[in-house]
């Protein structure tokens, strides 16, 4: 199964959002076998222990000068764990300029975004606010011409409990 280090961050100025969609998919990723492992900075607010406490393998990396360097950091952190397959990336303050420096460590690149607000070097891009007839919005914002754009609420990273409610309702809202 493959291995996945995931970069998110969570803290007092920026909340928990990222992290928690974060955990809504690799723990499925987790209960089917996959190994993986969170690298997040060690700032005020952070979820790390929150992350230790659910299982989760976490590097805590000091905060950095910029995208280059903290992708060298993320970099660092996979090779210190063994290495990862992929990458799965969901923060607002990195872009293509991360995930340029990030493609040489891993085979597959993926990120999550909300705002189609920046270029992205990714694998895969997954941006669940934005209905499917608006995956337009990243034209010109992807660097890779076979970069795979996943748009629409199919790809909203829900936690098991919700999901599980979800199920349970007598019906479904559209």
């Amino acid at each position: 199964m493959q291995r996945v280090a995931i970069r998110a961050d969570a803290s007092s100025s920026i909340g928990t959002g990222h992290i928690f969609r974060s955990i809504a998919i690799f723990e499925g990723w987790r209960n089917k076998g996959g190994r993986c492992f969170f690298v997040c900075q060690d700032v005020p607010g952070n979820m790390i222990d929150y992350l230790r406490w659910l299982g989760f393998d976490v590097l805590a990396m000091r905060q950095t000068a910029d995208q280059k360097a903290d992708a060298a950091a993320f970099c660092d952190a996979v090779q210190q764990w063994g290495g990862a397959d992929a990458a799965w990336v969901d923060h607002y303050g990195l872009d293509a300029t991360w995930e340029n420096v990030v493609q040489s460590a891993v085979q597959v690149l993926c990120a999550m975004d909300d705002l189609a607000n920046r270029s992205h070097a990714c694998d895969l891009l997954v941006d669940s606010s934005h209905g499917t007839d608006e995956r337009r919005l990243y034209d010109g914002l992807l660097q890779k011409q076979d970069s795979l754009c996943l748009t629409g609420p199919s790809y909203v990273a829900l936690r098991k409990e919700f999901a599980e409610y979800k199920q349970e309702m007598p019906f479904h809202p559209s």
